[in-house]
């Protein structure tokens, strides 16, 4: 069975996602009932309509059902009750209805816009609860709560409540168990499935003015001529649709194809002899209609894929069924066509003339909001910046807004509000009288938002803290052009934010809009700006945009340019680009200046076609809407050019390897890692983590992976980096391209600028270019762990890791402890983000996260003679049974000449595991990603020392004025000096040196001295590695021996040719840190 199911039946795109199905689901059970009960046969769209909204929102449908039982009451109170006293008769018939619709208008303008959002409000600050009233308190429908408040008027509420509630019910049952799981048909979002207009009170006012308008004439043309309609709200829905005619055209069309059919039917002998009226009939035209919007799905999906099949049914549910049924009753089809024609068009004129006199209207009160007390922000002069780095910065705050289910849905009269406050700008833009500006303040200060002054010329608008996700807007005071450009996915599209402000700006635009948040943060669609009609972006789009439009898109994937059909094209380097596009609607925004788009970006195609996506925007304007959809090559030109030349990526080549360099540059400075007890480290932000990860870290692993080459970067490689160095930046960060000189290795550094006014301390990151293995090093507490970051610096070099981390404070930085790293309070920063995302953006390749840390002698119990303890996340405490890249590690520690012990839950190694330390939870997330843990003893990790800040050796030297010299051991060797064979020293100088290096005694260094005076003794720092060597020389000044001060092994020889001084066998004998380099004649080798 699970092979059968589901069935596609609804053609995809149509039907399969429609309230049209639901609601003929409805109509099946409401005349089924009428059939075999005789429950009424009113309110037909009244289940399938609601059976969606309760099993995507119920609360939503609750509101609908709640206004309905309001507006019965409150129209059944003045016709049944007050009529006694009043001055008015009990209604009935179209009048009837007619106070129906008035009053339920009434009743959602007063829940939706007041009393909801307000005890919304206050049920969430009473009771302590995070009840997401903006999203599901308000009501849905034109006209369905005057339909089911007159599902009651015949049966009255009592004994009309239970088939109600039945019909409803068993509808979404069918919904829910029948369709939703053997058909195609699902709910994938409300916004998709119900129109603006229906959605908002405040989305449409035209649509309620022209709704009661035609309503109220079409009664009164059934009073004086007998028009009959099959309703007043057959015209009063038919009028909705002569802003666009073809609505009406396909609404005519089908509904002639229905009654058309139905007839034939009806001629067929099976229905002669049968009754066809009342549910039957309408059972049956309903039918019809339903498999002609079935056919035509199938149809437009087969020949016009690239269309909305829905564009091309009749308006509304039962619209067309109704007319067709009335012109069969009566035989009256081309009067009905006529009178239905008629009364509509003259309503909209007379709707339209008297919206147009409402505008003269003054502003007799403003919408109240739910907040307690409306805060109140002055403009800041922002002037001194550029406006790409204000949109660079506001960018950091928007990400706050992408957890999931962030966006808070404005509620309409926050709409009206920001709008009341965005056409006061406007005005100010064009007579700056500052009595708009205050006003303009003060209603977007209702609303969270706040204006800045940029450069003098832009109004910048951004939301205050908290952010809602409801984007921000710039308003050129200058501008000289009536163009609007917006940016609808901000996020989904990385890099449109940027380019859509400096088009803004160089092409004059009147106005900016970016959106705040990722289309799909919130999973019911609600956040989606191009699909939501209840978006500020939206509202922002219906006072500025007027036929000049320039959005802003990016090719985000490869789905999108197959959907676009646009042709790759090749590049010099042999790979295939996308080139960018423009697609226009009817024509381009008359302000559009191609010459200048053709200069920034270079070449463009252009296509006199909309995109095949939902874009509201573009379904708002007539023409003059323009999308750009910009390629990644072309979005960096542009990125490029908004940068300010001092985010030139910084180069540095020296010939000090990376771990001298590094030791060098972080313990060389007391202000590199934020102290213990300054309190100066900064615990990060969500939004700025979510800003570090998508905007730097993440492009920076993919650019390594992709544009570096073995001869270095890629042309296009260069200028992402110095993009994604610019967006660093924002935060603090920068990058550092180090190279190698002798070898060639090139290395990249994350660290953050020494310049600042205040540091973040969130610490350096260090990744190798080219080959490297699948190792990673980190260094959770630098400098409060002794010589752990040497050791890991050391480490990062001899297994050639892919990357080291390192973090930037001491876990006794804070006072607070949330510079602590490795507690589990303190996982959200930036050490455990750029930890997270390596692993994940890894992917399925083999990777070992090696930890660096120290463990100390503990008095109370047992101590391990091991010189390291390795523990791995997988537990395991036999050395046969470590995965191949631990037992590397192993091997590693034993080149080196340390005794390791596997942490195996013995008293002596106990509290060592990896436990729950936070660098290892992610683990989980991730697939051939494995965590170790090395755990040094003091006395190998004094080995690792730097011993040019070993303050005891240096005075022991100065005083007995043994010279020393820093450089690289290699080059003194091959170079500075002429060694002679170690075989000649004499066994007592040997027998002193050992006892020296052993006790670095003062008294024994200076026996030697006197002994052996002949002799030469220079101290030498290696730069690379750190470490301490006594060179010996003969009398004669041959180099006699070396001897490493601080070995790790101290029996160990290595020995390297008189006259080949081999740079493998200098670099085996540091990193081995062995005892004694000796140095050998040819006959002696052998």
């Amino acid at each position: 069975m699970s092979d059968i199911f589901p069935l596609y039946i609804f053609p995809e795109g149509s039907l399969s996602a429609s309230v049209i199905t639901t609601v003929w689901v409805g109509v099946l059970v409401i005349v089924f009932f009428n059939l075999r009960l005789g429950w009424l046969l009113s309110g037909l769209v009244v289940p399938g309509y609601l059976a969606p909204l309760i099993l995507a929102k119920p609360w939503a449908a609750s509101v609908v059902l709640f206004e309905g039982f309001i507006t019965y009451f409150i129209v059944w109170l003045c016709s049944e009750y007050f009529s006694r006293w009043g001055q008015w008769s009990s209604v009935f018939g179209r009048d009837r209805f007619f106070a129906l619709l008035l009053v339920s208008i009434a009743v959602r303008l007063t829940m939706d816009g007041w009393f909801l959002p307000i005890f919304g409000e206050v049920i969430n600050s009473e009771f302590g609860i995070q009840f997401d009233y903006r999203n599901n308190l308000h009501s849905f429908g034109l006209i369905i709560v005057a339909l089911v408040a007159n599902q009651f008027w015949k049966s009255g509420f009592v004994y009309g409540l239970f088939p109600q509630l039945i019909t409803i019910g068993i509808t979404c049952l069918l919904i829910r168990y029948g369709l939703m799981t053997f058909t195609n048909f699902n709910l994938n979002s409300l916004s998709y499935m119900y129109e603006d207009t229906a959605t908002s009170m405040l989305a449409s006012p035209k649509a309620y003015i022209i709704l009661i308008t035609t309503a109220f004439l079409a009664s009164r043309m059934n009073l004086h001529y007998g028009w009959d309609f099959n309703g007043i709200l057959i015209p009063a829905l038919f009028a909705l649709q002569w802003y666009q005619p073809t609505k009406i055209l396909t609404s005519c069309i089908e509904a002639f194809v229905i009654l058309g059919i139905s007839v034939l039917i009806l001629k067929l002998p099976v229905f002669k002899q049968a009754t066809i009226e009342g549910g039957r009939k309408l059972l049956l035209f309903f039918n019809v209609g339903f498999a002609y919007k079935m056919i035509l799905g199938y149809c437009l999906l087969w020949w016009a894929p690239d269309v909305k099949a829905t564009d091309f049914f009749g308006f509304g549910y039962l619209l067309a069924t109704l007319i067709a049924i009335k012109m069969h009753e009566k035989d009256i089809v081309a009067r009905l066509s006529r009178a239905l024609l008629q009364t509509s068009f003259t309503a909209v004129a007379a709707a339209s003339f008297i919206g147009f006199i409402l505008t003269f209207l003054p502003q007799l009160w403003s919408w109240p909001l739910p907040q307690s007390r409306v805060p109140v922000f002055l403009t800041a002069s922002l002037s001194e910046y550029e406006l790409d780095e204000v949109v660079r910065q506001d960018k950091v705050a928007m990400y706050g807004n992408k957890s999931r289910d962030s966006f808070a849905v404005p509620l309409p009269q926050e709409m009206e509000i920001f709008a009341l406050g965005v056409r006061n700008l406007l005005d100010y833009a064009k007579n700056r009288d500052v009595v708009l500006f205050e006003e303009a303040q003060a209603h977007l200060a209702r609303v969270n938002y706040r204006v800045d002054l940029i450069q003098g010329s832009y109004l910048y608008l951004q939301e205050h803290l908290p952010r809602r996700g409801w984007g921000s807007y710039a308003i050129n005071l200058d501008a000289n052009n009536q163009l609007v450009v917006e940016v609808p996915a901000p996020f989904d599209e990385r890099g449109t934010m940027e380019a859509g402000a400096k088009l803004f700006s160089v092409m004059g635009a009147k106005a900016l809009a970016i959106a705040g948040t990722q289309r799909r943060t919130n999973a019911d669609g609600s956040s989606d700006v191009l699909a939501n009609y209840r978006t500020i972006f939206q509202s922002f789009h219906r006072e500025v945009a007027h036929n000049d439009v320039l959005q802003v898109r990016g090719y985000s994937n490869e789905k999108i340019h197959r959907q676009l059909l646009t042709e790759p094209q090749g590049s010099s380097d042999g790979s295939t680009r996308i080139d960018s596009g423009i697609w226009v609607k009817n024509s381009l925004p008359p302000s559009l200046k191609l010459g200048l788009l053709r200069e920034w970006i270079g070449g463009f195609h252009l296509e006199w076609k909309v995109t095949p996506f939902v874009n509201l925007q573009r379904d708002a304007v007539r023409e003059g809407f323009a999308e750009l959809i910009l390629s990644r090559e072309d979005l960096r030109k542009i990125l490029f050019r908004t940068l300010l030349p001092e985010h030139g990526l910084s180069v540095q080549e020296h010939t000090q390897k990376i771990d001298g360099y590094l030791r060098d540059w972080l313990l060389g400075s007391k202000t590199e890692i934020a102290a213990s007890g300054t309190n100066l480290y900064i615990k990060p932000q969500f939004e700025e983590l979510l800003f570090f990860d998508e905007e730097v870290v993440t492009p920076v692993i993919d650019l390594i992976r992709t544009e570096y080459k073995r001869t270095g970067w890629t042309e296009s490689g260069l200028a992402a980096l110095r993009s994604i160095d610019a967006a660093a930046g924002i935060l603090g960060y920068h990058f550092i391209h180090y190279r190698h000189v002798d070898s060639g290795q090139d290395y990249l550094i994350l660290t953050e600028k020494n310049d600042l006014a205040e540091r973040r301390y969130w610490g350096n990151y260090i990744f190798r270019l080219g080959p490297s293995n699948s190792f990673v090093i980190q260094v959770p507490r630098p400098g409060y762990e002794i010589n752990s970051f040497e050791y890991g610096v050391a480490l990062f070099e001899s297994l050639k890791a892919k990357a080291i981390f390192i973090a930037g404070a001491s876990p006794n930085a804070n006072t607070d402890k949330s510079a602590d790293l490795i507690r589990i309070a303190n996982k959200e920063n930036v050490f455990n983000l750029v930890s997270q995302v390596l692993q994940r953006e890894s992917r399925s390749e083999p990777l070992l996260l090696v930890q660096s840390r120290a463990f100390t002698v503990r008095p109370d119990s047992p101590t391990t003679d091991a010189d390291v303890l390795l523990s791995v996340d997988s537990g395991v405490t036999d050395k046969e049974n470590l995965s191949p890249l631990q037992k590397r590690l192993l091997n590693n520690l034993d080149q080196h000449g340390l005794f390791s012990r596997l942490v195996d839950g013995s008293i002596e190694t106990a509290g060592y595991e990896v436990g729950f330390s936070p660098q290892a939870l992610y683990l989980r997330q991730s697939e051939n990603i494995e965590f170790a843990m090395l755990w040094l003893s003091p006395l190998t990790r004094s080995s690792y020392q730097q011993q040019s800040e070993n303050r005891l050796m240096i005075a022991q030297f100065n005083a007995l004025d043994i010279p020393s010299n820093d450089m690289p051991l290699y080059q003194k060797l091959a170079f500075d000096t002429s060694p002679g064979s170690s075989k000649t020293i004499p066994v007592d100088l040997r027998n002193a040196l050992t006892e020296y290096i052993q006790a670095h005694d003062i008294v024994v260094l200076s026996s030697l001295l006197t002994r052996w005076s002949d002799y030469k003794f220079e101290r030498l720092i290696d730069i690379d590695s750190k470490q301490a060597f006594l060179l010996v020389y003969f009398p004669s000044g041959e180099l006699a021996i070396v001897a490493n001060l601080t070995p790790g092994q101290t029996d160990k020889i290595v020995k390297v040719g008189v006259n080949n001084i081999d740079r493998l066998l200098i670099e085996e004998y540091i990193n081995s840190r062995s005892a004694w380099l000796e140095f050998v004649k040819q006959d002696e080798a052998s």
